[in-house]
């Protein structure tokens, strides 16, 4: 017989499985749209440097950037959901515009070493 925390401990890892691999195909999205963004910038920017219309290509970049705000928006509540709103909890450039919470701070500790391990 399955004791009654075990049975919770097996669903909690698959939750968390799931989320993790929310979360990566969430980045997996942000890079791309990252990606498609300055593609298109490029293009508006390159026919602005030869007077051509450009509307059609704008209204197209401001499609993507709203594809990628959302994207972003998306990655960023993963990455809340699983506490990892931290950049030290991610590692170097895993989120570079997710801002950390002000309460999230380490604490301040006034001239007592023991406090701070």
């Amino acid at each position: 017989m399955t004791p009654p925390g075990a049975r919770l401990g097996v669903c909690r890892l698959i939750i968390l499985m799931a989320m993790w691999e929310r979360a990566e195909r969430a980045w997996r999205h942000v890079l791309e749209g990252r990606r498609i963004v300055a593609r298109q910038r490029k293009i508006v920017t390159g026919l602005d440097a030869l007077a051509m219309d450009a509307s059609h290509e704008r209204h197209t970049l401001r499609l993507f950037e709203g594809a990628l705000a959302i994207f972003e928006q998306d990655l960023l509540n993963i990455l809340r959901l699983l506490d990892l709103t931290e950049p030290s909890a991610c590692g170097p450039d895993v989120a570079p515009d997710t801002p950390t919470p002000k309460d999230r701070e380490p604490p301040h500790h006034h001239g007592d070493p023991r406090a701070v391990q």
